[in-house]
């Protein structure tokens, strides 16, 4: 099965579980129901090259032939955590190749051609309480509040117990590459109190795909205050960074991410290693262990 649709199987095998294997009663009554999601788990174990659209067809049917109402409220609300169906207001109006368009032909290579023309030279509007500031990177009391934003806000594990804690020294040096965009270290402030409260950058990169290599843009550190995470501004500063990108002649970028948003084109697995456990349970024992 291609790899974009494995948190599908994952979550059809688990539903499959529930029903086939301990049905009710009321579902053991419909024999010819139970044999055709019998057929499709089959299908879904022995094939390693399902389509998006067969795999639609079996979430169609466990909603349709599955009787016990709790079960088929849990149906529904399962496939919601499934990437091929979920909604996202943002990127779905991106030029980013979504999964309805996943097994529809396409030629390689660009999704769209845009021209400096088609590229606003207005910054991004954002919600009246906030404003766009640009961050100087070889100015130590802007990066240090970089650094104190990322320290508290970015990458949090286990509900804020873990924390990713970048050096002052790195980020000076991975947010200023040879040829980076000085334009590119986008902050938000809030106008009241001129704190930052977010942050995400774009630094120029050379990837190759499919033999061809382009300039791109590396999008990352996007990080928004705890306080601030329902207010959408995720969006606003992916909005404005690929405007900037682009006034900067580049017109394609990428970002990791650990949630499949839309298709990918490259997927990597990394592991976290433990260089001293010891050190570890005496600062934090029951986060490590």
């Amino acid at each position: 099965m291609d790899s974009t649709l494995s948190k599908e199987k994952e979550i059809l095998n688990g539903l499959y579980s529930l029903v086939l294997d301990s049905p009710s009663k009321e579902e053991s009554k419909e024999l010819l129901e139970l044999k055709l999601l019998m057929e499709d788990r089959e299908k879904l174990n022995g094939s390693s090259d399902l389509s998006e659209a067969q795999i639609r067809v079996m979430f169609e049917n466990l909603e349709k032939h599955v009787v016990d109402s709790k079960l088929k409220a849990m149906i529904v609300e399962t496939k919601k955590k499934a990437p091929l169906f979920a909604q996202h207001s943002f990127w779905n109006n991106q030029l980013v190749v979504k999964y309805c368009d996943e097994d529809k032909e396409r030629p390689q290579g660009i999704i769209k051609k845009l021209e400096f023309k088609d590229i606003s030279t207005v910054p991004t509007p954002l919600p009246e309480e906030f404003e766009w500031c640009i961050i100087d990177v070889n100015n130590m009391e802007e990066i240090e509040e970089v650094y104190k934003l990322l320290k508290d806000h970015y990458m949090e594990y286990d509900k804020g117990k873990q924390k990713t804690t970048l050096t002052i020294d790195f980020l000076r040096w991975v947010l200023a590459p040879p040829g980076y965009f000085k334009d590119c270290a986008v902050g938000i402030r809030l106008k009241s109190t001129k704190e930052l409260i977010g942050f995400a950058n774009s630094a120029p990169a050379k990837i190759s795909l499919g033999g061809t290599v382009l300039d791109m843009g590396s999008f990352s550190y996007l990080c928004i205050e705890r306080r601030f995470r329902a207010k959408r501004l995720p969006s606003f500063i992916t909005t404005e960074l690929i405007r900037r990108t682009n006034l900067n002649g580049v017109w394609q970028s990428f970002f990791t991410s650990s949630k499949v948003i839309f298709v990918p084109f490259s997927e990597v697995w990394f592991y976290g290693r433990v260089l001293n456990y010891t050190k570890l349970f005496e600062v934090k024992p029951n986060v490590y262990f």
